[in-house]
């Protein structure tokens, strides 16, 4: 369920996040901005989150818009976004478009696994086409790949960082003294946010050698 509610009224705006009852002000959207925030990590406007509150402007009430999903609706015209991974509030700033962070008191939210493609090698994985996975996370984070043959035994392992949130490792079929056997190999994917943010993310699986 989304919690933000976005009010604007003359000249003064708002955040309002209603599970946590705290408010946060951004700029009101009183006309284009000079450029758009970028959209790292898919944020969405905090406006996507619930309807506008009825407001008075010049003692006039003004009935509150519905609100519409996706970065490109709603009113902040491109001004303020929210990470909805991390609970930071965006938002540009000044007369040169500077940009601000603030955090919003939500916390940030666990690694999360957003999807993978784990899909076996053709023909097995080779020097020339090695087994390529990729896991989709929803932050940064460090990674280890363990391949255990039949009897559970670790034969290779991977580690690496993501770039941006996507887990990309590739894997030849040889262990790490250099054999290479055929069978099923099962493998276990280990990351942890590189915000120290919750808990690691643990994935498993098979993939085979010919």
């Amino acid at each position: 369920m989304n919690t933000w509610l976005y009010w604007s009224c003359g000249t003064t705006a708002g955040v309002y996040d209603r599970a946590t009852n705290r408010k946060i002000t951004v700029p009101a959207d009183n006309g284009p901005p000079r450029r758009r925030l970028p959209a790292p990590r898919e944020p969405h406007h905090a406006r996507t989150a619930a309807h506008r509150l009825p407001h008075r402007h010049g003692g006039h009430p003004h009935r509150g818009q519905a609100a519409h999903d996706g970065p490109e609706q709603g009113g902040s015209n491109g001004r303020w976004a929210v990470d909805r991974f991390g609970g930071h509030i965006a938002y540009l700033n000044g007369t040169y478009g500077e940009v601000s962070i603030v955090p919003s008191g939500v916390p940030a939210s666990a690694l999360a696994r957003m999807e993978a493609q784990t899909d076996l090698a053709p023909g097995g994985p080779t020097n020339l086409a090695p087994w390529r996975p990729v896991w989709q996370l929803n932050k940064p984070a460090t990674w280890t790949l363990t391949l255990s043959n039949s009897t559970g035994t670790p034969v290779r392992t991977l580690t690496g960082s993501t770039k941006g949130a996507a887990v990309r490792a590739a894997w030849d079929g040889s262990w790490d003294d250099g054999r290479r056997v055929a069978g099923t190999y099962t493998w276990k994917l280990t990351a942890e946010p590189r915000d120290n943010e919750g808990p690691a993310l643990t994935a498993t699986g098979t993939t085979t050698v010919n």
